[in-house]
């Protein structure tokens, strides 16, 4: 039976030749040995396309992948313009190619996405901070494609409560990160009372270049 691991490897011998490889996700599938799109099989997937430093441009979820969709792949990520944030869910796939490349998020390296709490409720990635002792802080990050505002900070708070008791923290300190596309002020405030929660913005905007009337200051892409 095929595995996601020679999955992998044929994907990566493919990269070497191609910027962009195309899949349809019946294929990948039957590659990797698997009938149905599961939940924990797509997790296993992009854990592992991760850690090959394989990027895709949309992000394999149960709820919203199907057989029938095409998906590229890429040893670069892709860039910005390329992704469509129609829902929450697709700027989550653009920040897992950012753990461990870019701050606040380069100290960190991916444990679990869409992480089920004993409540039922999730958190869209949970990350262990890179420590020589393997003992760093776990950290849940919490993403908002528009405005965050008080009350999905103390939903964040109340994440981190639940998440400390379970058995992925085992008594490691428990920390949490928001993006978020902008801030309401008073968020900033409410943050502040709680160590444990960090807020960072990720600002888009555009600037026209060559002949125009608009002269606006370019802005770059960042979350930090």
């Amino acid at each position: 039976m095929s595995s996601i691991s020679s999955f992998i490897d044929d994907l990566a011998g493919s990269l070497a030749s191609r910027t962009i490889v195309r899949r349809r996700m019946a294929v990948v599938g039957r590659q990797c040995g698997r009938i149905r799109l599961t939940s924990g099989f797509l997790a296993e997937l992009e854990t592992a396309l991760h850690r090959a430093g394989i990027h895709t441009d949309r992000l394999l979820n149960a709820r919203s992948t199907k057989q029938a969709d095409w998906v590229r792949f890429s040893a670069t990520a892709f860039a910005p313009s390329e992704v469509e944030f129609g829902c929450e869910k697709q700027l989550v796939n653009l920040v897992v190619d950012s753990v461990g490349k870019v701050p606040p998020l380069n100290h960190l390296r991916i444990v679990r996405r869409e992480y089920a709490l004993p409540s039922g409720r999730r958190i869209d990635l949970v990350c262990q901070e890179i420590a020589r002792s393997n003992n760093g802080d776990i950290v849940a990050v919490e993403f908002k494609k528009g405005r965050a505002n008080a009350a999905v900070v103390e939903q964040l708070a109340y994440y981190l409560e639940e998440l400390q008791s379970t058995r992925i923290a085992n008594g490691r300190a428990v920390r949490g990160i928001l993006l978020a596309q902008n801030v309401l002020t008073r968020v900033n405030l409410a943050a502040s009372s709680s160590r444990s929660i960090e807020i960072y913005e990720y600002p888009f905007s555009f600037r026209r270049v060559g002949a125009g009337r608009s002269n606006g200051a370019a802005h770059q892409r960042d979350f930090a």
